[in-house]
């Protein structure tokens, strides 16, 4: 990595570089192994902020999934579910008592993602921040219902050594870490409730560097941006950034999961960002894969699986 100060742009081809030569390498070797049992401790220090909709096939494991990686607060936005998610964020809160678990059922369809999360941010360092019994916390991780913070490496203690240590480093400022996606062995026509790595196992062979999320220390007040892809303002240098990928933890993203449930996401999405005016490349995303559903059906949506399944063969 360089030391020199670089523009934002050139920060991010950076931490995408590293990322893709560190994946493609890890791919080629017999290291390349799913371990979904990992436990890194510093974690404890930590606050998992998550907005869910309709989440209800997939949320409890992965609450249940990053509770075992090592998080003990959970801050979840639930935005109008129609489904059982809140029995399932019930159920999943219920199960460990020790942790600090907040829930707050969101009623605005029309709002940014991103503003939502700061907002939720902001309650917890108003109200939450100082709870007995709980570490004074240092990390902010942003992540969906849809991705799962995992190992890749077989020799995993050398990982999770990595990962605590740049937890512990008060110079590594912000985390990047990169998804890989997950798809089933042929197109499902409804969400099945189960462990994703079991019912999604085809995993990518190549890395999309454009997908990252970042996870930030609270002290510095970063603003997360629509994705989460990066911060809005980043002062430091190329060197405080830690990419997750070196230490072999990626995000396993599993989006597409049913033909119902992609198509509730997409027109969803769609109104939301009409609602709210957002003219982005999300917008722009959503615009055209609604004008496509609207035109041609299910049969886009069979295509676009079909796609997808292939991608991740």
């Amino acid at each position: 990595m360089f030391n020199e100060p670089l523009s934002r742009q050139a920060i991010i081809n950076s931490i995408n570089n590293d990322a893709s030569k560190f994946f493609n390498n890890l791919r080629l070797f017999s290291d390349w192994s799913l371990i979904s049992d990992t436990f890194i401790s510093n974690l404890n220090r930590a606050v998992l902020f998550m907005m869910v909709k309709n989440e209800g096939d997939i949320i409890f494991y992965n609450l249940k999934h990053h509770y075992r990686l090592g998080f003990r607060r959970f801050f979840v936005l639930n935005n109008l579910s129609k489904d059982h998610t809140e029995n399932e964020l019930k159920r999943f809160s219920d199960l460990y008592p020790d942790i600090q678990f907040f829930c707050k059922n969101d009623l605005q369809c029309g709002v940014s993602p991103a503003k939502k999360m700061l907002d939720l941010q902001e309650i917890f360092l108003k109200k939450f921040y100082d709870v007995p019994g709980f570490p004074e916390p240092e990390w902010a991780f942003f992540i969906d219902a849809d991705e799962f913070l995992t190992c890749a490496v077989k020799q995993h203690d050398d990982a999770i050594q990595q990962f605590n240590q740049q937890l512990a480093n008060p110079d590594i400022k912000l985390l990047a870490t990169h998804q890989i996606c997950c798809a089933s062995k042929r197109i499902n026509e409804f969400s099945e409730t189960g462990n994703p790595f079991k019912l999604y196992p085809h995993v990518s062979t190549h890395l999309n560097p454009l997908n990252f999320k970042s996870a930030y220390r609270l002290q510095h007040n970063f603003e997360i941006q629509n994705g989460n892809q990066f911060v809005k303002d980043f002062p430091y240098q190329i060197d405080n950034i830690g990419v997750m990928a070196e230490t072999g933890f990626f995000l396993f993203h599993f989006p597409l999961r049913s033909l119902e449930q992609y198509r509730r996401k997409l027109i969803h999405n769609y109104y939301a960002h009409r609602r709210i005016h957002l003219k982005n490349d999300f917008m722009t995303f959503w615009q055209q894969l609604y004008n496509n559903f609207e035109k041609n059906g299910d049969r886009f949506l069979v295509e676009l699986f079909e796609k997808y399944i292939n991608d991740c063969r």
